[in-house]
């Protein structure tokens, strides 16, 4: 029986042996990526879990009378019992949860507050609406939006001050834009919210 030359055995299991090592390197960077994506993704829950700590822990009554209006423009209407008389004659009375303030077509409206965003609708009266969650039952609500609402807003999540919560909606006469402001505080264990005046709480 003819044996391979020595050499050609020598070649043979070093190849092996590097085949070995290859396989080997490419198994452990192949960990190291899993391992830093859990740690990346461990690291994303831990920071969403802590922002909301913070949205918790700024106290957002501590603020009353110093927030920014989340629009530029002036008051419409004010939040309580109202009275319009209509260019028939007729009179519409009501009670607003909120202020209407007009504004300029299209105008951009951003957090006043950091808070996490609790609801997002689009509802035939009162078109685009958003509501956001400030900590200690404080909730604010942006009505009459655009029904083309911020698609990078999303439920549970976290969002600082001046973020972009939408455009405003058109008025009923189509002359300027409409944006219905409330600040709503829901009681312990009560289904109904108290419907604070934003005037008070806006600087």
């Amino acid at each position: 029986i003819r044996r391979p030359p020595r050499s050609t055995l020598s070649s043979s299991s070093a190849a092996s042996d590097v085949y070995k090592r290859q396989d080997k390197d490419v198994a452990k960077k192949r960990e190291d990526e899993i391992r830093k994506k859990r740690e990346e993704e461990a690291r994303k829950i831990k920071e969403k879990e802590e922002r909301k700590r913070k949205v918790l822990n700024q106290k957002f009554a501590n603020n009353k009378g110093a927030l920014p209006w989340p629009v530029d423009g002036k008051i419409k209407e004010r939040k309580g019992q109202y009275k319009n008389r209509h260019s028939d004659g007729s009179v519409v009375k009501g009670y607003n949860k909120w202020v209407k303030i007009e504004t300029s077509k299209n105008q951009s409206v951003r957090l006043p507050f950091d808070g996490v965003v609790s609801s997002i609708e689009v509802m035939d009266l009162y078109r685009g609406v958003i509501i956001v969650d400030h900590g200690d039952r404080y909730y604010t609500v942006y009505a009459n939006l655009n029904e083309n609402l911020n698609d990078k807003l999303v439920i549970g999540e976290y969002y600082a001050k001046d973020t972009l919560v939408g455009i405003v909606g058109d008025s009923e006469d189509g002359k300027s834009g409409e944006l219905n402001f409330g600040i709503w505080k829901f009681p312990e264990n009560a289904a109904n919210p108290q419907y604070l005046n934003p005037e008070e709480w806006i600087k």
